[in-house]
This record gives C-alpha cells, sequence and structure tokens, in this order.
C-alpha cells in the first residue's frame, strides 16, 4: 500500500480529518464499537494464522517478517512529466522495491493535491510502505511570500521572516532552487522551483535529503 506519511509543506500537502466521534448517537457508537470488536478479533486471528505459517510464537514479528520491506538502492529511472508545469524528472525506480507481492509503481498521483509521491520506500506500519520523496505544484509566489510563511509556521516575528534569513540558494543541474526546512510530522527539507505562473515543490524528511539531491540535476522545463 504506496501511501506517504508525515509530512508537510508549504502547500499544505498533508491535510487530517477531524475525528468527530462525540457527534456519534449513543446508539451509532455501540454499533461502531461492536464492528471494531469484530474486527479486532479477525484481525487476532490472521496474526495467529501467519505465526503458524512462519513458525513464529509472536503474531507481531510473525507479519512484520512476512511482510519486510525492500528498500535496495534504485536500479533505474522513469521520466516523468508534469504536464500543467512542464516540468520533467527523471524518478527512481527499482521494481524489487515493497513487499514483494507485486511489483509497486514508480510514482503515485496525490488526490485532492496536484503532486505525485515517488522513491524508496519507507515502512509505515506491518505490511505498509510510503513513498519517500513528493513534488507538489503550487501557485507562483515570491522569495518574500515563500519566507514570511515559512515564518509564521515557525513562530518567527514578521521583521525576521525574510528570504536573507530564511532561504537558501541552491544549484542543481540547470535551476536554481529556494531551500528551506519546516517542521511536522518529520523535519521536511524543502527545495522550490519559481516558474512564471507556478512554483514546483520538491520535498522529503532529511533523512533522506541525499535520496532527492540526486533528482533535482535531472529537472527540466519543456
Amino acid at each position: 500500500m504506496a501511501v506517504m506519511a508525515g509530512a508537510a509543506s508549504a502547500a499544505g500537502m498533508y491535510r487530517w480529518q477531524e475525528v468527530r466521534y462525540m457527534q456519534i448517537t449513543a446508539e451509532q457508537r455501540v454499533g461502531l464499537e461492536a464492528q471494531v470488536e469484530d474486527l479486532a478479533a479477525e484481525v487476532q486471528t490472521l496474526q495467529q494464522r501467519i505465526a503458524q505459517l512462519t513458525g513464529t510464537e509472536d503474531p507481531t514479528t510473525a507479519a512484520e517478517t512476512a511482510c519486510e520491506v525492500n528498500a535496495d538502492a534504485p536500479s533505474t529511472t522513469v521520466p516523468f512529466t508534469h504536464e500543467r508545469s512542464g516540468v520533467t524528472f527523471d524518478i527512481p525506480y527499482n521494481p524489487a522495491w515493497g513487499t514483494g507481492e507485486i511489483a509497486p509503481e514508480p510514482y503515485v498521483l496525490l488526490s485532492g493535491i496536484d503532486g505525485v509521491l515517488f522513491g524508496r520506500p519507507r515502512p509505515t506500519g506491518v505490511c505498509e510502505w510510503a513513498h519517500t520523496l513528493q513534488l507538489t505544484v503550487i501557485p507562483a509566489r515570491t522569495s518574500e511570500a515563500i519566507a514570511t510563511d515559512l515564518g509564521e509556521r515557525m513562530g518567527i516575528p514578521i521583521e525576521r521572516s525574510t528570504p536573507e534569513l530564511l532561504l537558501t540558494e541552491e544549484a542543481f543541474g540547470e535551476h536554481t532552487f529556494l531551500s528551506y526546512r519546516v517542521a511536522g510530522a518529520c523535519l521536511l527539507q524543502n527545495y522550490e522551483l519559481q516558474l512564471d505562473e507556478l512554483n514546483v515543490i520538491f520535498s522529503t524528511c532529511i533523512e533522506d535529503t541525499e535520496d532527492l539531491k540526486e533528482v533535482l540535476p535531472s529537472v527540466v522545463r519543456s
């Protein structure tokens, strides 16, 4: 299951639904709790079955062993073009990534957000993993607007929220990106490329920054 976990970007890359449990009627709540209990029993049965098949007494350990995620280095690249921005780049890929059941897709289009997830997987739970790199496309904005937004997120006074203090220019290939970090579920490294009508943001948790840096030199504008 290829979903990306835990990060936020200047474009609001990650959205959380508000849980409205208290608004559910008492009768509905009882029914839902019964369903949860049934599902928990089914999960326990499946874990026990996995333990039997793998010869592992601990069902959680057995499930993790059965679903070990392969995150080897990329073995090839897949060209990708974002039609609206005209940005093309090489997506790193390895058909052996994931849990080995089927070859994963090289990338996953985001739902409700103009962007794509790609890159090597990182485990997010038992038999679950997430792509580690992301491209997000947002309306064009100035360096000053980026710095102001970043300062608000970090709680920095407006007079100190300037590009000179919060942004760094880094060149990769034929483009110069604005580099900055923002805290969320992880410390997110962002490389933002300013275009005429759109900005594109390449991002990842800082521990995967080197993987992202290998992608950026391939970025071209058609």
